[in-house]
């Protein structure tokens, strides 16, 4: 898939590990962050939970806020 610049952006096609890098968004995103880069990662609220669900109402704000928070801390002097 490519983006309107024509950026490839890739998704988990074969759901390698979709359960184990959501867990560690959601429960130790400053290590999320600091191993993969935001231009990397920037997409992944926005990929469908198909095999495990459908996301929850508000569970998507939350990792992007959970994230942005350990952007910001990574970021700090």
């Amino acid at each position: 898939m490519r983006t309107f610049d024509g950026r490839l952006v890739a998704a988990d096609l074969f759901y390698a590990d979709g359960p184990n890098l959501y867990a560690t968004a959601a429960n130790d995103p400053d290590l999320l962050v600091a191993t993969i880069p935001e231009t990397e990662r920037r997409f992944m609220t926005e990929i469908p939970l198909a095999a495990s669900g459908p996301w929850q109402p508000g569970e998507r704000e939350t990792l992007r806020a959970k994230l942005t928070a350990a952007d910001a801390r990574k970021a700090a002097p």
